[in-house]
């Protein structure tokens, strides 16, 4: 049991940190897979501390022990679903996808954030992502140089049936905006 929460710590951390944007049939999937989980898993743990058969720490805080238990589900949600939307369709898409380039239209923001990057990119394409921005790690000056909104950026990674796993973006040049049809 404490292997699997291990796993899937490790797991829904690198779901949080990579750059994988999922399907939409995956995002879909991935949800009700980490609903159905989180029942279960839930459900499996209050009736083992019901039962007896798990044992409650007596120097924890009675709302302490309240609260922990009242969110164990939000917590286990979160993790089923970085690990099953985010992590392992990036590592499968690493090994079985196939290379892909695009073009997307986006825009820079700042805000400064000291447990994140101060300059970001967002647009349409990364709203099914989580987080749904891209790090830009830039200086003040080149910030103010680049138009704010429709900036043509080019993301390169590898693509499957789970979704975009992005390795790479910059701005795109003029001939790859032509080239990709970007208007």
């Amino acid at each position: 049991m404490l292997h699997s929460l291990l796993v899937l710590i490790v797991l829904s951390t690198y779901g949080y940190v990579t750059e994988f944007i999922p399907s939409r049939t995956w995002a879909s999937l991935g949800l009700v897979f980490s609903v159905l989980l989180t029942i279960v898993f839930s459900v499996s743990f209050y009736r083992a501390l019901f039962s007896g058969h798990l044992k409650e720490r007596a120097e924890m805080p009675a709302l302490s022990r309240r609260i922990a238990f009242l969110a164990l589900p939000f917590f286990l949600f979160a993790m089923f679903w970085l690990s099953l939307v985010q992590a392992l369709p990036s590592l499968a898409t690493q090994i079985i996808g196939l290379p892909h380039t695009e073009i997307s239209s986006m825009q820079i923001e700042h805000r400064y954030n000291r447990r994140s990057c101060d300059y970001r990119l967002v647009g349409k394409r990364l709203n099914t992502t989580f987080p749904n921005y891209l790090c830009v790690y830039i200086s003040e000056a080149t910030y103010h140089s680049l138009p704010k909104d429709n900036l043509a950026i080019k993301l390169e990674g590898e693509t499957s049936f789970f979704g975009f796993r992005i390795q790479k973006y910059q701005q795109a040049t003029e001939t790859e905006k032509t080239l990709y049809s970007v208007p």
